[in-house]
């Protein structure tokens, strides 16, 4: 049973990775299309962090489409949210204020900041996990 919660949380923490390359590229190539996939899914896969508020990711896709400035306070409440789960986990981090700034002048960094301390605090809670338990 422990092993299948592990199992369960490591799917739900690799859902969180992308490789940052590849999303700079897609976030470039694309003209905007993948950073709308990706509000979508970083906003369902942060729902399966522990305390984090529920929040609806078509909901917010759509408000992320169609409110004007709805992205800025979307990219603010995500950082929050991110740093919260970073802070959890043992990795202190505090980019709401940079990307709220960002967000208001430069909308492509935001969400390149916060896929790098998602996929950082993944790496790092991964690294801990096989630290303490090298059978798994």
């Amino acid at each position: 049973m422990e092993n299948n919660d592990y199992m369960n949380k490591r799917n739900n923490y690799l859902a969180l990775r992308i490789d940052l390359v590849k999303h700079v590229l897609l976030l470039l190539l694309t003209f905007g299309i993948w950073q709308l996939i990706w509000v979508y899914k970083t906003t369902a896969n942060l729902n399966a962090v522990p305390g984090s508020e529920q929040r609806d990711p078509v909901t917010k896709l759509l408000l992320y489409m169609f409110v004007p400035f709805y992205f800025i306070y979307w990219t603010y409440k995500t950082s929050l949210i991110v740093d919260a789960f970073s802070g959890n986990n043992g990795r202190p981090s505090d980019t709401a204020t940079l990307n709220l700034i960002l967000s208001l002048f430069v909308n492509i960094v935001p969400p390149i900041l916060i896929q790098n301390s998602l996929n950082n605090t993944v790496d790092f809670i991964f690294i801990q996990d096989s630290d303490q338990n090298p059978n798994i």
